[in-house]
């Protein structure tokens, strides 16, 4: 009796274990986001940085973008194009309200074109989860910071 009590209790435990466990994944097509900066700087600005603050629709327009209450965004990856003047860009998602430092950075390689030396990085970001505003910067060893463009992909869930 007290063996078939502990096989049922360790049964039940290990379904228990594999709910918790279970996959992440946007449950409705508009939980997919397309993030893009405005322009505006962090909420804890460094020099160059900027936070994902516009949203781009389904239908290709723009809209404002922050996180609602009980929401978390996890980021499944980044793509960003920047002028150079080495052979190489570092690009850094961070968190925008802490100063904890990076959470992921991502190098790529420049391109000669002509007279101007371009960057264009697309990566996975292994379900990178951000309950804050996003920020992002680049640096290639100089400054001032070039510009660039960054596109964030991802998708909303609860926080659980």
């Amino acid at each position: 009796m007290t063996t078939r009590l502990v096989a049922l209790l360790l049964a039940f435990g290990s379904l228990a274990s594999s709910a918790w466990a279970a996959h992440v994944a946007p449950r409705r097509p508009s939980d997919i986001v397309t993030l893009v900066p405005s322009g505006a700087p962090c909420p804890l600005p460094v020099a160059g940085d900027v936070v994902f603050d516009v949203r781009i629709l389904a239908d290709g327009t723009r809209a404002p973008f922050s996180l609602s209450h009980g929401n978390v965004l996890v980021v499944t990856g980044v793509e960003y194009t920047s002028k150079t003047r080495s052979e190489s860009v570092a690009a850094t998602l961070f968190y925008g309200n802490t100063a904890l430092g990076d959470s992921f950075i991502t190098v790529g390689e420049g391109h000669s074109f002509g007279t101007d030396s371009i960057v264009f990085r697309d990566t996975s970001v292994p379900n990178l989860v951000v309950k804050t505003p996003l920020c992002f910067e680049t640096a290639d060893g100089f400054l001032p910071t070039l510009p660039f463009s960054a596109v964030v992909h991802g998708f909303l869930v609860r926080d659980r």
